[in-house]
């Protein structure tokens, strides 16, 4: 059970400033109806200058949605006018380049079917160099290390001998 005892002792900030701040963090703030992520944040950069583009949702209307260069939004870019890409010319880009590569599947499927082959094995001897590489490098560390702790286990006992023929 708690007690309270009011002006005991100094208090730390006004009366007043306190009700304020009590006030201010009563307040509820409205939270964005849209909350979820596009597909393509976080992919993007200007093809102008390299920067992000960023996702704009106007008044949370998904037919007028787009992605605009950050550089040009901070003042730091290098054309004077902005530049961006609406999200439904970008869905409709890639719907085509899927449809397009399935048009290819059907009508080559050998040459398709090769090539998605190829590509894996291309990704997996990538991944098998990698990770050789990251072994040798872990194996000659383990060879440094046991190097140092065989040195510092001969140091210690030899250390040890010339305290003992010290007595």
């Amino acid at each position: 059970m708690w007690e309270i005892h009011k002006e005991i002792h100094e208090p730390i900030i006004e009366r007043i400033m306190w009700e304020d701040v009590q006030k201010t963090i009563g307040i509820k703030q409205r939270k964005p109806k849209n909350t979820e992520k596009n597909m393509f944040s976080n992919f993007l950069k200007c093809s102008d200058c390299g920067g992000n583009l960023n996702h704009a949702n106007p008044a949370n209307s998904k037919h007028y949605s787009n992605f605009s260069c950050g550089n040009f939004l901070r003042k730091n870019g290098l054309r004077n006018k902005s530049h961006y890409i609406r999200v439904e010319t970008l869905t409709n880009i890639v719907k085509d380049r899927i449809n397009e590569i399935v048009a290819f599947a059907k009508d080559f499927r050998d040459d398709f079917v090769s090539l998605v082959i190829g590509e894996n094995c291309r990704q997996a001897q990538l991944t098998k160099k990698k990770n050789q590489d990251t072994l040798k490098r872990l194996i000659n560390r383990n060879n440094e290390l046991d190097i140092l702790f065989e040195k510092t286990f001969e140091d210690k006992n030899l250390y040890s001998k010339r305290q003992i023929s010290n007595f």
